[in-house]
């Protein structure tokens, strides 16, 4: 029995995020999955519950309601795990299982990534997922990975800081889940 929430995100009615979805899912087989309706630039008008103040990226640009309907997508995830005290993997749609007894929840780490890349696979400890909230709650935002890498406290990219809160990644190509790309398919 697993010990936290399984959430994978999907953009309703959308073809390739459902055919991501359907074929993503049946890899996870033996786990109790959730669908996620996702955020949508036309669903972003129904934010108001979490007024979000959105900063601009390095480079000076403005997000886009793309962006800012990703990010939304997430903090309604993390505020899930803080609110609800149980731990909690988001997936994207694409994240692909291929090592299922890599899958598991240790309280040691505030957060866990588990996919190829990045955040197609990140289990979330509830006292983290409080963390992140609050500090979305009172500052500009912009990334998601950004945001958590900032808190976690890994300031050197590819190499661990000393300094980081407890975390473990799985990145790279011996990571337990993969990101789907099927040209066949397209991308999202």
């Amino acid at each position: 029995m697993q010990n936290f929430k399984i959430i994978m995100i999907k953009v309703e009615n959308d073809p390739v995020s459902q055919a991501y979805y359907e074929y993503c899912l049946n890899s996870w087989d033996g786990f109790n999955v959730t669908k996620y309706s996702a955020v949508t630039p036309d669903t972003l008008k129904d934010q108001t519950h979490n007024k979000l103040m959105f900063g601009t990226r390095s480079n000076g640009r403005e997000l886009t309601d793309t962006e800012k309907a990703c990010f939304y997508s997430q903090f309604n995830l993390w505020k899930k795990c803080a609110v609800e005290n149980v731990p909690i993997l988001i997936l994207e749609h694409d994240a692909y299982l291929v090592k299922p007894n890599f899958i598991k929840f240790d309280p040691r780490f505030n957060v866990t990534f588990f996919g190829q890349h990045s955040m197609e696979a990140v289990m979330y400890h509830p006292g983290f997922a409080r963390r992140l909230v609050e500090h979305c709650l009172d500052n500009k935002v912009t990334g998601p990975m950004n945001l958590v890498d900032m808190m976690v406290g890994y300031f050197n990219k590819g190499r661990q800081s000393r300094h980081a809160l407890p975390h473990a990644r799985f990145m790279g190509p011996h990571a337990p889940v993969k990101s789907v790309l099927d040209p066949k398919i397209g991308t999202s």
